[in-house]
């Protein structure tokens, strides 16, 4: 059981509990609880750790000053009652408020951090920047606002503090039976507790805020492991915190907890041990694969690829693509590149791309397409989530051989979309957007979609623009397979957008879906020139039979080459390059030599 202790620290009473024997485990709580919170979990924690939970500056037993609420100064509180116990590393474990507080500690000792946890919150900084009604944040994080104000909220929530917290406890909960409600009102009803706890917030502005932008500004990112931990019910469900948290640390990992508020320790316990546990388990990568050897001669008819991209810069062609072995179910190993001088003979592979250690996405690695932009070489590449969502991450890279880095934190498409193959289109005015599919599996009748960038790639600007519908088009038929044919509606694909803009100033998209002979690909036209359309479909598809995903590449004596993969099973998919005809307002294959 538990010991109750407590610590003079520079002059602060802090109150703290402990057990077990191990290496240093801190459990930080958040508002409105103290460190009884962790009672569900800190039993089984003891077992391989010496688990210590502070009353944080404020809260519960610990001292109620009338400052130092900034968390700077509450991590150097925590860091105190560490160095107190004989230790000098800790891994922290943060909630809420808490979790702010371990933030800070990482970021300002992050060479005694060994691992960071921190469960249902997203950066101090983040919150400010995302406090609209566009987000849904303002409306889920009112009380921000309300406890920054001086004296009000004391006087208001002071006459019945029960009822106060009770709506809290009643709003961010599934399971309140796992709360001890009892033991929080306790607390909250001492003298000065609503001041210390309403204090805890109004240090976040400006105080907490300038600290954090600070560091922002200074470039500093964590570099431990971090675990990030959110309920499906709480806070944070309309925020995509993955992608969030990977512009703040370097290592991140994380999962919603199914079936949960805001209070995770106490209403899903065993699921949250069970996250602990692999976490500080800290399972190893899987070894990567030998890379195959260089070769000069290599012909198309040899390289197993999906998806081809053709590049041409000066007098090299190079290929991209879906090139891992078994990109459905395997692991995903990278893209390769090959190189050319006169698309007949190649020399590769060259690895283009290798996912870093603790990359966010495991397999089904699809579509790599390299553009030149703003001098340097970026890929847009689609990959899967661990819950199953993909989307398009952009990459970058000083030569088109790579290797290209993460460039986006985690994909730009919307997170709760099944989005695949983005595609780089920058309009006459010289703006960057990305054209990307949402799958049919999401929406049945897949859609296509444009988004305009941020001007360095990074991120989206805007909103998505609804360009059309797979079954706009007079050729593509609904996707015949089990999985589709007892469904309510019928499944339409959208695969492998490509825009192209011709010497008329013409703009077209090439795209695939399923026709009277299986996979096809098909050209759409932008009645405007712009690529918010409006669009209309060619009644026949380009390619009409066992072949898709293709582009246009200008060739370097200015006619036009079409590529693509086929057939469409694997592994058998090879690229096909194929000489166009270019008209004043779409393009044709050109007939076969000697026809």
């Amino acid at each position: 059981m538990a010991e109750s202790r407590t610590a003079i620290l520079d002059g602060l009473r802090m109150h703290y509990l402990i057990e077990g024997d191990g290496p240093l485990l801190v459990l930080l709580h958040g508002w409105p609880q103290t460190s009884h919170c962790w009672h569900r979990i800190m039993p089984e924690l003891a077992k391989r750790f010496t688990v210590v939970a502070p009353d944080l500056r404020g809260y519960g037993l610990t001292d109620k000053p009338t400052s130092g609420y900034d968390k700077r100064t509450m991590a150097a509180d925590v860091r105190a009652l560490v160095r107190s116990l004989g230790h000098m590393r800790v891994t922290l474990v943060g909630h809420d408020r808490g979790a702010r507080v371990a933030h800070r500690y990482a970021l300002d000792h992050p060479d005694e951090v060994e691992r960071l946890v921190v469960m249902d919150i997203v950066p101090t900084r983040e919150m400010w920047a995302r406090f609209d009604m566009k987000t849904g944040v303002a409306r889920g994080t009112w009380h921000w606002t309300f406890h920054l104000q001086p004296d009000l909220p004391e006087r208001l929530a002071g006459h019945d503090v029960r009822g106060y917290l009770d709506y809290f406890f009643d709003k961010w909960t599934v399971h309140r039976a796992g709360l001890d409600v009892e033991e929080y009102v306790r607390a909250f009803e001492r003298p000065g507790a609503l001041r210390a706890g309403f204090d805890d917030y109004r240090a976040s502005f400006p105080d907490d805020a300038e600290h954090d932008e600070a560091d922002w500004r200074a470039g500093r990112r964590l570099e431990m492991p971090v675990l990030a931990l959110w309920g499906s019910a709480g806070l944070l469900s309309t925020l995509p915190v993955l992608d969030i948290w990977r512009k703040y640390a370097r290592d991140v990992r994380g999962t919603v907890i199914p079936e949960c508020g805001h209070f995770l320790a106490e209403e899903r316990p065993d699921v949250v041990l069970a996250h602990l546990r692999d976490f500080f388990d800290g399972a190893a990568e899987p070894p990567r694969p030998e890379e195959r050897p260089v070769r000069a001669d290599v012909t198309l008819g040899e390289i197993q690829i999906r998806d081809p991209f053709l590049l041409s810069v000066g007098s090299t062609y190079w290929l991209y693509g879906s090139t891992d072995p078994d990109i459905w179910s395997g692991p995903g190993v990278g893209f390769d590149t090959y190189r050319s001088e006169d698309l007949r003979t190649w020399e590769g592979p060259f690895p283009a791309f290798r996912p870093p250690a603790k990359f966010w996405s495991k397999g089904q690695f699809w579509a790599p397409e390299v553009h030149p932009y703003g001098g340097r070489y970026y890929m847009f590449a689609t990959f899967t989530a661990p819950d199953g969502y993909r989307g398009t991450q952009v990459l970058v890279a000083d030569t088109p051989e790579g290797p290209f880095q993460p460039w986006s934190d985690g994909a730009v498409t919307p997170r709760k979309w099944q989005c695949l193959d983005g595609t780089l289109f920058v309009d006459e005015a010289g703006d960057p957007w990305i054209v990307y599919c949402q799958e049919w599996q999401q929406v049945h009748d897949g859609a296509m979609w444009a988004q305009r960038l941020s001007a360095d790639l990074r991120e989206t600007a805007g909103t998505p623009v609804f360009l059309f519908n797979a079954s706009d088009a007079p050729w593509v038929r609904p996707l015949d397979r089990p999985s589709t044919r007892d469904a309510k509606l019928p499944s339409y694909v959208t695969d492998g957008p490509f825009l192209f803009r011709l010497s008329s100033g013409h703009l077209l998209m090439l795209w695939s879906s399923y026709g009277d002979k299986g996979y096809a690909m098909g050209i759409a036209h932008s009645e405007s020139g712009l690529v918010t359309g409006p669009w209309t479909q060619e009644e026949r598809p380009l390619w009409a039979e066992d072949g898709g995903h293709g582009m246009i590449v200008r060739l370097r004596d200015g006619s036009l080459a079409l590529t693509l993969h086929q057939p469409n099973d694997s592994p058998n998919e090879r690229a096909v390059i194929r000489p166009l005809v270019e008209h004043e307002s779409t393009v044709t294959l050109a007939e076969p030599s000697g026809a």
